[in-house]
């Protein structure tokens, strides 16, 4: 050791809520960048955004909790995964939304042809 510093060794994470939080957040942007690499698939891959999404969020809420009891740890991989669930939800609603109202555009132009 340099100096007779001792290296602080980091104890693994025993909050794996808040893990999955984090990963199911990740997921679920990637799955949002997926349809624009393979098209056909963009369906499928919203729906597993939103259900990841959906699943950051409540692994998320999970992980805040147990962290509180733990003294704190992994609250902030928590809160990431909060956010990012949050994000893909609201991202994947608006998509719909805006293809619903352009679908009902075209129908009502077709309709008036």
């Amino acid at each position: 050791m340099a100096d007779g510093v001792r290296a602080r060794q980091e104890a693994p994470s025993r909050n794996t809520a808040a893990k999955w939080s984090l990963y199911a957040g990740g997921g679920g942007v990637c799955c949002l960048i997926l349809p624009f690499l393979v098209p056909p698939f963009a369906v499928a891959y919203m729906c597993m955004a939103f259900l990841l999404g959906l699943a950051a969020i409540v692994t998320g809420h999970l992980g805040r909790s147990r962290g509180r009891r733990l003294g704190g740890d992994g609250r902030g991989r928590a809160l990431v995964g909060i956010l990012l669930g949050w994000l893909v939800v609201i991202v994947c609603v608006v998509v719909v939304a805006v293809l619903a109202g352009i679908t009902a555009v075209l129908a009502v132009i077709v309709d008036s042809l």
